[in-house]
């Protein structure tokens, strides 16, 4: 295997992400308890992703440059042995200071097999090229003049069959709770937060807005629902649907920008973190300076396609160590606004990449759509298993499940075939009626529209700086003459890679 950092973190949140979080999700069902098993799980994942980059050196070093099972095994026993002392000596939220030596072994040991199991099986099958490229799961897609790859070709039956598969375990999970429960009966009475993500699920995977962007405001402004719990259920939701969304953006191979997703998600999972129990903003505030600073987007994309005209690129025209810190701030603001609304991060993304990089549209929205998607999971993490605060969002988050799982996708796969003015006329009208809507049921006070003016302001003088530079660094780099006589160029064979 090719030793590459960045394949062991991606094989890592794959395989974590998706065995562990079932594995982690049957064994909490057998001991009655669902929060510190997924608790310990993140950790777990936190620990591992650290080990990596020791564990990148070590391959590096050895002769054949490879990672046999019996080391395997061994950074399974090194991890394990980390994540008991560090329980037996810092004070980890959400894990009982009393926690059971045997009961974190079993489902440790566990959750190890399973992943063992499928990393030296069924991997080698579903990804055959995935050992080859080392452990990369995204990013290894390059793309021919016709967006197709060779790599692709080969997994065509795989991914045709991802999506249905999806759903059938969804569903099946979803109606035999709701039958077990006898939960049935909270269609009757929050069917209001079904009809509203009816919507809400097409614009997070057609936009990105992502789905809190229209249900915090219907339900704090016209359901009267306090804004907390709209948040909660808006990272909840969105966990659920923008995660199948990206699902299916992969399954049909629509172009990303998969370096961006990775460090705007690692910058986001921090800002999510410090959102939800440090940096939480007071009301009406949140709604408004999202409103607003929505609309100052608005207004410079307008500008920046219907005046300046500037012709988009598939692909991340430049990329190093200052990119590398700017998507880190940028999820980690974002991350911090997305625990307030439940949205956010998605859009700062989206700004930076249009505005400042030039990135076509229906590049940068697939892309937000899956950076919407992990910072969902991660909020809904903290919010789940950490704080333990889900309180009536639970109903609500059950009422929407099977909406959701189909409007996304649905979303992300039309525009995915739209043009990029459809997306841009989609999401100026989304905008504008933001924009009413907030006007017309938000009370605003002086100190508000004073705060308010401030951070459109400052917001408004960051989106001119970011056309400055891409009418002239960026131009300059694609070798293209001045903004106003911009020529198109040919997409380069990958996006973001």
């Amino acid at each position: 295997m090719t030793p590459i950092l960045l394949g062991r973190w991606q094989s890592r949140l794959f395989l974590m992400g998706i065995f562990g979080s079932l594995t982690t999700a049957l064994f909490g069902a057998a001991i009655n308890d669902l929060a510190t098993p997924f608790i310990i799980l993140g950790y777990v994942l936190i620990v591992g992703l650290y080990a990596d980059i020791f564990y990148d050196v070590v391959q590096k070093n050895r002769w054949d440059h490879d990672w046999p099972p019996i080391l395997h095994f061994g950074s399974g026993v090194l991890e394990g042995a980390v994540m008991w002392l560090a329980i037996m000596i810092l004070p980890l939220p959400g894990v009982p200071e009393d926690m059971s030596f045997g009961l974190f072994l079993a489902h440790y040991s566990l959750v190890w097999v399973v992943l063992f199991a499928v990393n030296w099986g069924p991997m080698k099958v579903l990804f055959p090229w995935w050992r080859f490229r080392g452990g990369r799961v995204i990013g290894v897609i390059t793309f021919d003049d016709n967006g197709v790859s060779a790599e692709e070709q080969g997994l065509n039956h795989f991914r045709a069959a991802v999506y249905p598969l999806v759903l059938a375990v969804i569903y099946s999970a979803w109606i035999t709770y709701m039958t077990t429960a006898g939960a049935w009966d909270l269609f009757n009475e929050h069917w209001s937060v079904s009809v509203t993500m009816t919507l809400g699920s097409f614009v997070a995977g057609a936009t990105a807005e992502g789905g809190a962007a229209v249900a915090f405001p219907v339900f704090t402004k016209v359901l009267n629902i306090d804004p907390a719990n709209a948040r909660t259920f808006g990272l909840m939701i969105q966990a659920v649907g923008m995660s199948v969304a990206g699902i299916v953006i992969f399954a049909r191979g629509i172009k990303i920008a998969p370096r961006v997703i990775f460090w705007v998600t690692l910058g986001g999972i921090v800002g999510q973190y410090l959102g939800q129990f440090y940096i939480i903003l007071p009301n009406p505030y949140p709604r408004i300076l999202f409103t607003f600073i929505a609309a100052a987007f608005g207004v410079a994309m307008f500008i920046s396609r219907f005046w300046l005209k500037w012709e988009p690129v598939d692909y991340m025209p430049i990329w190093g160590r200052k990119q590398v810190f700017l998507f880190l701030a940028v999820g980690l603001l974002g991350g911090v606004f997305a625990a307030q609304t439940g949205s956010g991060i998605d859009m700062a993304t989206f700004v930076v990449l249009t505005l400042a990089f030039g990135l076509n549209e229906k590049v940068s929205t697939p892309t937000t759509v899956i950076i919407m998607a992990l910072n969902s999971i991660a909020g809904f993490f903290f919010r789940g298993a950490v704080a333990q605060d889900i309180g009536v969002a639970w109903e609500y988050w059950l009422v929407a499940i099977p909406i959701v799982i189909i409007g996304a996708p649905l979303g992300a796969t039309v525009a995915s075939r739209v043009t990029r003015d459809a997306i841009i006329y989609f999401l100026l009208f989304l905008i504008t009626l933001e924009v009413f809507t907030t006007v017309w049921l938000v009370p605003f006070t002086m100190e508000a529209i004073g705060v308010t003016v401030i951070a459109v302001t400052i917001c408004a003088i960051l989106f001119t700086f970011m056309i400055v530079y891409r009418s002239r660094v960026i131009a300059r780099i694609l070798g293209r003459r001045p903004q106003s006589q911009a020529i198109s160029i040919k997409p380069a064979p990958a996006a973001g890679d």
